[in-house]
This record gives C-alpha cells, structure tokens and sequence, in this order.
C-alpha cells in the first residue's frame, strides 16, 4: 500500500460526566487510508463509530493517539475535510447554489463573484443540479438535498470526505443511485473518502478497506478487512461480484463470534441461520443487511437492478 494519505494512530476516548466514572468508547484505534481509497467504519450501533468520524473532523478531541491527514496533526475542524452527516445542515432560507457558495467563498474569501459562481456550477453540474440552482430546501426531494450537501462538501476540495451514515434514511432504489453516484465522483476526483455506516452490503460497495469495530467494556477495538473486489462495482448487481458473498458471510461471522460483547447467541432464524441458509447466493438480489445496537440484526433487501436508478439523501458540511 501506497504511504497513508489519512492516518490514525492509537486513538482513545471516554465520554461522561464531570462527576462519574468514565465510559470507554475507543480503545487504540489505528488506521492507514492511501489517497484517492475509501475507508468503510462498520460495527454495530452505539460502538463508537460516529466519535471516531467527529475525532477525524477535529469537533472533538481525543484522550490519546492522534489523527494526520497529509502529515499534518489534526488539532480541530478545518476546510480539508468536508463533512456530510444524514441529517440535512442546508440553510434553508438560501437557494441551492447559495449553499454551495456560502461554503466556497468560506474556503476562498478573495475570489471574484464571477470565479465562485463558476466553481460553484461545477460541483453542482456533477451531481446533475444545474436546473434546481435557484430552488431552496423546501422545495427539494430529500435524495436532492442530499446531492446539494454532497457538492457543498466537495466544492472546498476537501483532502478528506468524511460521511456520516449519509443514505441511511433512504429508500433502497434511492440511496442505490446515490451510492453508485458517490463511486463516480470519488473515482472521478481521486477523492480520499471515510465512510461510518452499519449496512453490510455499503461498506462492501463502497469500501477499499472495512474497519470493522467491535464494541466492548473497555471501549470499541478494531479490526482492518480489505474488500478485495473489482473498483468498478455497483449496487444492482454487486451480489454478482467474485468474492462478494465470502466477504459478507466473513463480516456477520466476526459481528456475530463474540455473543459475550454483541449480545446473546443466535438462534435457527437469526443472522447467523439466514448466512448459513445461502442468502448470498448469486441469483438473489443486493441485500442491505443492517448492525443494531447489541448486535441485532436487520436484514433488508433492495429492489431488482433495472429499478435501481434513483438519487437521494439528506446532509450537509461542516
């Protein structure tokens, strides 16, 4: 692997109150993404995966370890790294290029109106918004204002993405076309990406590498899965990919090996039964396999490939 274009080193983290005993939530993360790679962090809910992505954006600050994006320390929030969280942050009194304008003139103050304006159009032409510019939020689908928050974050060039469960509120034919969509732009810009998401079938779509956490009593530890499969994949047939079903059965596997930590053993008809039962076999269409808190697991299932062609999503940048 190329040198680490985003580096973790040894991260730490405690949360609680001033007075009581400290819960541990990360416990010496480490990881090394290349530029232009994009990393998945998967793992059941309430593991920590969210606090790593606001450790990485620098909103907040570790107990020990330390994260570097191109060498340099991160030591707070900064415009080398754009942000999308799943709920939107659009300001909803201004138009859609004025979303993305706030954010550009944000990065570069001393550019005329006329260069805003054109870089602006760029990133909006890339995600297919040119003929909504003058809409507001209200006025938008919810897969369009995804888009708009998308294009804000790209638009400062960021050095790192950062995506915070993005599609999670989507439907499935939506944020499948929003995924494939991502997959253009990153491959597109050589965008170095991280990704928190706790759909199995995503981090396998969209990851070079999946950090697998597993939550504990003494803070979420991790594990690093290289994805393996062919860059240029996509969410219709990506149940069609060599290697795919192998993947997904290794990820419920390790979710599902540690009843002690994710909850208690599964039965005939849980995740480990529907693995066991062939749910991978590659005559059945992508699933979108969901990690609960305490290891439940969700098992939805996404329509048939020719209807896959919607965009979506709600967010915003930091």
């Amino acid at each position: 692997m190329s040198e680490a274009f985003l580096r973790i080193e040894g991260l730490q983290k405690t949360h609680g109150a001033p007075n009581a005993r400290p819960t541990p939530v990360l416990a010496g993360i480490d990881l090394a993404v290349a530029r232009g790679q994009i990393a998945c962090v998967l793992g059941p809910s309430g593991c920590g995966k969210s606090t790593l992505l606001r450790l990485v954006a620098g909103l907040e600050s570790a107990d020990a370890g330390a994260v570097f994006v191109d060498g340099r320390e991160v030591r707070g929030p900064g415009l080398d790294r754009g942000l999308v969280f799943q709920d939107h942050a659009l300001f909803p009194w201004l138009s859609v290029l004025d979303n993305v304008r706030f954010a550009v003139k944000a990065r570069w103050p001393r550019w005329s109106r006329e260069r805003v304006r054109a870089h602006c159009l760029r990133y909006l032409g890339l995600v297919d918004l040119l003929p909504v510019l003058d809409r507001r939020p209200a006025e938008l689908s919810g897969g369009m204002r995804q888009r708009v928050g998308v294009a804000r974050a790209l638009s400062i060039e960021p050095k790192v993405l950062l995506l915070d469960e993005p599609f999670g509120a989507l439907d499935p034919r939506t944020r499948a076309g929003l995924q494939d969509e991502l997959l253009d732009l990153c491959a597109t810009l050589t965008q170095t990406v991280l990704v928190v998401t706790h759909d199995v079938d995503e981090a396998i779509l969209l990851g070079d590498m999946i950090l697998f956490m597993r939550g504990a009593p003494v803070g979420a530890r991790a594990e690093i899965i290289p994805v393996g499969l062919a860059r240029a994949r996509r969410a219709a047939t990506l149940h069609r990919e060599v290697g795919y079903a192998a993947l997904r059965h290794r990820l419920l596997d390790i979710l599902l090996e540690h009843p002690a930590v994710y909850g208690s053993a599964p039965e005939s008809g849980s995740a480990r039964g529907v693995a066991a039962s062939g749910v991978d076999a590659p005559n059945q269409e992508t699933s979108h396999d969901k990690i609960g808190r305490n290891g439940t697991y969700h098992r939805g299932q996404a329509p048939k490939g020719p209807q896959l062609q919607g965009l979506g999503g709600e967010g915003g940048t930091q």
